[in-house]
């Protein structure tokens, strides 16, 4: 009987994964999965893992921070891929996103849970791969709701394309905290500059989209729930 709990299961995989070196790419993704899963393990019920060759999984237990943890490991393979293979050749990835039940939570090893959030984050991750896109998109079982939040994750997805290496450096350490100086200093480069970078690449209308992302998951579960 699957439990009444609610899930995220995130299901990813690398785009053009063969052009890369194993031992070189396996290194960038242990060292993304490793941030990632520590950044935030109070919500992540199993662990990021690499499963097959160049696929990733991994389950939250509070499913409204499923973008956050896709954002971050997405941004942070591009960073780490280039600078592991040149800023001209960074590490893609696309994901599905499932939300729903899960069989068997309790099951220690990821590649043996099964349920509803598993076969959803497949059929998303399949309609990314058959239209050819490096993004994100997501499915549970109320189709608006999942087609709204795909196209905001689309939206994210083209407007961070055009991202420069500096840019997305700024961004980060944003997200992790520094303020606008202390990129400046840490970078070498003026207040007004790392101000400029983060106006261009549109930061403050993808963290308000982020927010609105959170806040209609986390809507839609509290009214399922409470029914």
């Amino acid at each position: 009987m699957a439990d009444k709990k609610t899930y995220a299961v995130l299901t990813c995989d690398i785009i053009h994964s063969r052009k890369f070196e194993t031992v070189d790419l396996l290194e960038v993704l242990h060292r993304t999965l490793d941030e990632v899963n520590e950044k935030f393990k109070e919500i992540i019920h199993r662990p990021m893992t690499i499963m097959f060759g160049d696929s990733i999984q991994g389950v939250l237990s509070e499913p409204e921070f499923c973008f956050d943890v896709f954002e971050h490991l997405e941004e942070r393979l591009w960073l780490y891929g280039a600078e592991k293979f040149g800023k001209k050749n960074p590490v893609l990835v696309r994901c599905g996103i499932g939300i729903g039940s899960i069989k068997n939570p309790d099951e220690e090893h990821l590649g043996e849970m099964t349920g509803d959030a598993f076969q959803l984050a497949r059929n998303a991750l399949d309609t990314v791969k058959e239209k050819q896109r490096s993004i994100s998109t997501i499915a549970y079982q109320d189709l608006t709701q999942s087609l709204i939040l795909s196209i905001l994750f689309n939206l994210v997805s083209l407007l961070k394309a055009n991202w420069s290496l500096k840019a997305r450096i700024a961004v980060n350490m944003r997200r992790d905290g520094f303020t606008i100086n202390q990129i400046g200093e840490e970078s070498g480069i003026s207040f007004q500059a790392v101000s400029q970078s983060l106006q261009i690449c549109n930061f403050t209308e993808i963290k308000r989209t982020e927010e609105a992302v959170l806040i209609i998951i986390s809507n839609f579960w509290d009214n399922h729930s409470s029914h």
